[in-house]
């Protein structure tokens, strides 16, 4: 109900992170014992609180004082205190989750009556909602703070329609919202002292839901394309059916590139594997070969293993290496064999 002003899609679309925590004095409920000074209505029904606030009561019945907000208030004193929150709960989320946990927890021994809106005022003073009044009531009642659920709930709140519900309290934000007429729709509870005010909670509303669905409205056409509803069913026109069946076909040919892409992509990584390996197996067996001659050859015959294998990767190594291409070695060959170096 709350005349929240519009927001742009880029400033729904910029909120990246929102913090949604509660204050303590939000959060916790009040646990706080009501203070037992025990009184009854003045003579008209006004009862005047310790810091000067007058409430219209109930001249017959007792009450004790309680804090809230900073305000003393009366409250029963042998029942729970009905407190009402009120709205249209359209898309029901966090943030009608938060405001009745916190109209739940304004006083001790609360019991909480939530008034949902029907559909012909709603339309009226707001415009369409997304669910009907059947739906949004019964959303509101499986919330675990409320207790009591009335639905058909008037725009405008009265002490006759507070008085035939048995409402102590009706809490709201702070945010003022109006009827058509420009006035402020919870004013006679303010001047009655049964008022509380709760806070909202920033960044989520049905409005800004609607908002991203609306901003992203082709990618849900699809989305709901894909899960089977027909275009027809989604009121979607002649010019935007062939426009979103052609961007269809241009996703598809995207994913077959990438599909393509992919697959040519595994073809290499396993081509160049095989390389890898065919090399490791060309390295080890080109190692066993120089191994074996060697052991054939190298001065000093026989020799151990481990010094014929040392002898080869010293001679794989760095130019600096004494047996990098090295023409004593040459010589060494020769030697061995009983011939001379051609140059000699």
């Amino acid at each position: 109900m709350a005349n929240k002003g519009k927001r742009t899609a880029e400033q729904v679309n910029n909120e990246v992170e929102v913090e949604y925590d509660l204050s303590e004095d939000e959060e916790e409920p009040l646990r706080k014992k009501a203070k037992q000074t025990t009184a009854h209505a003045h003579e008209g029904g006004n009862i005047t609180t310790g810091d000067g606030n007058s409430v219209k009561w109930d001249e017959d019945e007792e009450v004790v004082f309680a804090e809230v907000n900073g305000r003393t208030v009366p409250v029963p004193k042998n029942r729970p205190v009905r407190i009402y929150a009120d709205g249209i709960y359209d898309l029901f989320h966090m943030g009608h989750a938060r405001s009745l946990q916190q109209a739940k927890n304004l006083l001790p021994n609360s019991c909480l009556v939530v008034g949902v809106c029907g559909d012909e005022i709603t339309h009226k003073m707001k415009g369409k909602t997304v669910m009907n009044e059947r739906e949004r009531v019964e959303a509101v009642s499986h919330c675990r703070y409320v207790d009591e659920v009335i639905p058909l709930a008037p725009w405008i709140i009265t002490p006759e329609y507070m008085k035939q519900h048995r409402i102590d309290y009706v809490s709201h934000g702070e945010d003022l919202s109006l009827d058509e007429n420009g006035k402020d729709v919870y004013q006679r509870i303010k001047d009655i002292g049964r008022f509380l005010v709760i806070k909202r909670t920033e960044g989520i509303s049905t409005s800004d839901l609607i908002l991203r669905i609306v901003k992203d409205y082709d990618k849900y056409v699809r989305r709901n394309l894909q899960r089977g509803y027909s275009l027809k069913e989604m009121n979607v026109g002649f010019v935007k059916e062939k426009q979103i069946q052609f961007d269809n076909q241009i996703q598809k040919f995207k994913h077959k590139v990438e599909d393509i892409q992919g697959n040519i992509a595994d073809a290499v990584r396993e081509q160049r594997d095989r390389i890898i390996l065919d090399f490791k197996k060309w390295k080890d067996t080109s190692e066993e070969l120089l191994l074996g001659f060697t052991k054939r050859f190298k001065r000093g015959y026989p020799i151990t293993d481990a010094e014929a294998a040392n002898w080869v990767r010293e001679g794989a190594e760095s130019p600096e290496s004494p047996h990098y291409n090295n023409d004593q070695n040459l010589r060494d060959l020769f030697v061995i064999r009983g011939e001379s170096p051609r140059n000699e």
